[in-house]
């Protein structure tokens, strides 16, 4: 019984097909997408990054600084009150893709202030977030094999 296979041949292919990957347009659209979706979670719904509420604004500072600012009186917070943080983000060219930063070095250090105020992960992406990434990278993949 002989027997042949064409394995090393589809390997090649393969690998050819993957070297062919254009990483930085792969993870630039799923920068992109996540940092929609992250920015209407924290900025908008006001949830954390296991998808539960931030917090809750103190009725003084409701009073003093949101009612002022024009945002309402809900005590659900959302991060919101410039909107200077929330439309500072922006897209940062990696060694091996793309990545989510702040344009200024102060909404990166307010980032870290609201995490350390609240007690929780707000800016690091939920598991449905890291999956809606998976499937980007999944779905640009599957154009090229």
């Amino acid at each position: 019984m002989d027997f042949s296979s064409n394995m090393a041949s589809v390997l090649n292919t393969v690998n050819l097909k993957l070297t062919e990957l254009d990483i930085k347009r792969m993870t630039n659209a799923q920068a992109t997408t996540l940092m929609a979706v992250m920015r209407d979670r924290i900025h908008v719904r006001g949830e954390d990054s296991n998808g539960t509420q931030i917090g809750t604004y103190t009725p003084k500072y409701i009073k003093y600084a949101r009612k002022k600012a024009g945002r309402g009186t809900d005590n659900k917070v959302i991060l919101s009150l410039t909107r200077q943080m929330e439309n500072g983000y922006l897209l940062v060219e990696l060694p091996n893709g793309t990545g989510i930063g702040f344009t200024t070095n102060e909404d990166f250090l307010k980032a870290g202030w609201c995490e350390e105020t609240y007690g929780k992960k707000i800016f690091s992406p939920t598991a449905e977030e890291k999956e809606l990434v998976n499937q980007i990278a999944a779905k640009y993949i599957a154009k090229y094999l």
